[in-house]
């Protein structure tokens, strides 16, 4: 049982038109040879284990080093297991049953090219939290889908790899690499690829546009910019004034003034520390209770501050302080709204701090 695939296309779809995850062994077949295996990592140790059932066979790797490269393990170990097949057992004839939609050239044409079409876009690996702070992690390693004019589909980075990999149809959303054996399946709902499923366990979704990386990253990079030059020119505007003995700013705005200023720097330290701790969690380490909640409280401080960075912004208006005043405020009041969607977006608001 543990060798027969878990779930069929009741559950899966098309997915279930590649290599499946059985019950503990992933179907890793090779060059049309039945291969059932499973691998995992810690921090430092890496193995492997590969069983041919038909034959008899298996073959098993451990390391104990990560090497220098993030996939230099992965990559030794594809190395081994992959070698040890085409030598040992040579590739059957491994062609590809006939698509059952597809019956003229033209048409599998057009069907790839749209095939190609639905699926381009940014995805995300299905192995992440999704419904606490650790969604930032999806930030990082996200996976781009682009549509090639000849029906192909560029994945960066492929599968389970940090160089970027072509694929082409071989079969209704079966796509199988160019130059390589790689397959992965693709999952459609609402006119677009929802899910690619490859490696038989691992499947990536599409990132929604709040958590895309090309989105997310250039707006909080501008609110942590626009937060540390506000926090930079408070103090050289005080120095500048008392060198040039110029008068104080007016009182009208002072408080909404020193609120905003409080709430971006709570703002930058929050940010800090939530980089510390996930930093901290990726190395399979502890993270205190009390200091998350701490990174909590903070982040609803700042989240708070749009509300004086508002009133800021009115009294500049209201004062006529000047158009450099005016897009001060307005930046500032961006910057903070920036954080605070972030911080809503990616679950650090969330009062559940499991992970």
């Amino acid at each position: 049982m543990m060798r027969q695939p878990a779930l069929d296309a009741g559950s899966l779809g098309t997915l279930a038109d590649g290599p499946r995850m059985a019950l503990g062994l992933f179907d890793e077949s090779r060059g049309g040879n039945r291969i059932v295996g499973h691998g995992g990592d810690t921090d430092f140790f890496h193995s492997h284990m590969q069983l041919y059932p038909d034959a008899r066979t298996g073959i098993f790797i451990s390391l104990n080093s990560s090497g220098r490269g993030a996939t230099d393990t992965l990559e030794l170990r594809e190395s081994l297991l992959h070698g040890f097949t085409d030598r040992y057992f040579p590739p059957r004839d491994a062609t590809p049953p006939p698509a059952t939609t597809i019956t003229t050239a033209t048409e599998t044409t057009t069907a790839t090219t749209s095939h190609a079409a639905l699926a381009e876009g940014t995805y995300e690996s299905a192995r992440l939290p999704f419904s606490t702070f650790l969604t930032t992690m999806t930030l990082f390693g996200q996976t781009k889908v682009t549509a090639r004019q000849d029906g192909t589909v560029l994945i960066e980075p492929g599968p389970l790899s940090l160089h970027p990999a072509v694929y082409r149809e071989i079969r209704p959303w079966v796509w199988q690499e160019v130059g390589g054996q790689r397959i992965v399946t693709m999952r459609v709902a609402d006119d677009q690829v929802q899910a690619i499923g490859f490696e038989s366990a691992f499947t990536l979704l599409r990132t929604p546009p709040t958590r895309d990386a090309a989105i997310v990253l250039p707006v909080l990079a501008a609110s942590v910019a626009v937060l540390l030059l506000g926090l930079l020119a408070w103090p050289v505007g005080a120095m500048i004034r008392r060198h040039h003995r110029l008068p104080a700013p007016g009182r009208p705005g002072r408080v909404a003034r020193v609120l905003t200023r409080v709430a971006a720097a709570v703002a930058l330290l929050a940010l800090a520390g939530w980089t510390a701790v996930v930093v901290t969690i990726s190395g399979l380490q502890e993270v205190p209770e009390p200091l998350l909640r701490a990174l909590q409280g903070a982040q609803w401080v700042a989240l708070l501050g749009v509300l004086p960075a508002a009133a800021r912004l009115v009294a500049s208006v209201r004062y006529r302080e000047g158009v450099l005043g005016v897009l001060g405020s307005v930046c500032l009041l961006l910057a903070l709204a920036g954080t605070a969607w972030f911080a809503e977006a990616f679950g650090l608001l969330s009062p559940d701090l499991s992970y």
